[in-house]
């Protein structure tokens, strides 16, 4: 049992009740929208304090958490120190989600969560949430898998960045004012001046071009070409 292998079940839980949700968000294992609604459920395989921290620290930020575990057994659920640690869930105003990992994965909601604020300060709290927010919404898709450690994450940065390689590489080489234009994001200067992923490469007067290590590599990252190619490439964009 992995963390990852709860985040299907966690998803579809949420796509249900009409949630739009991505994983691996602003360091959340996952962040489901809904409207003016943003949910946050951080997942363990265990409920243990490790988990409690984790969720305590996204009520820094977002008003709604819950945290999700694999539905425990008649006996370790009735034992008294798991009984602590519910009563613990509750005292931190935590949801908590059982997921029935040994049935057809089943989300059972144990209980909600109850709204809480404070614990950093507004201004800080509402900067730190709207990068969440604009990173969740600078994803085309959910591309990542909720609860994988150790894994490369495609972030709204690296999407725009893969666009403006794709598109140096199909027009040839623009300023960064022609790319922001066509659609490829907002930070599309910023992406070229530092070049982070060594894509592009300045060929004067504010011209760039894609690098051969840019033609290169994002031909591993075939299924967000594929959304993009439809998305801001298309004739009927």
């Amino acid at each position: 049992m992995k963390e990852s292998d709860l985040y299907p079940h966690i998803k579809s839980f949420f796509i249900e009740q009409g949630y739009d949700v991505k994983a691996e968000i602003a360091d959340c294992d996952v962040m489901a929208v809904k409207d003016d609604i943003i949910v946050i459920v951080e997942m363990k395989t265990n409920l243990n304090l490790p988990l409690l921290g984790q969720a305590a620290e996204r009520q820094l930020l977002f008003d709604i958490v819950y945290i999700a575990v694999p539905k425990p057994q008649y006996k370790k659920r009735f034992s008294s120190q798991y009984k602590r640690n519910l009563r613990i869930v509750k005292r931190l105003n935590l949801g908590l989600i059982y997921v029935d990992v040994r049935g057809e994965g089943a989300c059972i909601e144990e209980f909600p969560p109850k709204i809480f604020r404070g614990g950093i300060n507004k201004t800080r709290r509402q900067i730190l949430r709207e990068k969440a927010i604009n990173e969740f919404k600078g994803l085309s898709g959910d591309y990542n898998i909720g609860g994988t450690n150790k894994v490369k994450k495609m972030t709204a940065y690296k999407e725009s960045a893969i666009s403006i390689a794709m598109y140096l590489d199909r027009f040839g080489p623009a300023k960064a004012s022609q790319i922001k234009k066509f659609g490829c994001g907002e930070k599309t200067w910023q992406i070229l001046y530092s070049n982070f992923y060594g894509w592009f490469e300045k060929k004067g007067d504010g011209v760039y071009s894609i690098t051969d290590k840019g033609r290169e590599d994002i031909k591993s990252y075939s299924e967000i070409c594929a959304v993009i190619e439809r998305t801001l490439f298309s004739e009927d964009k």
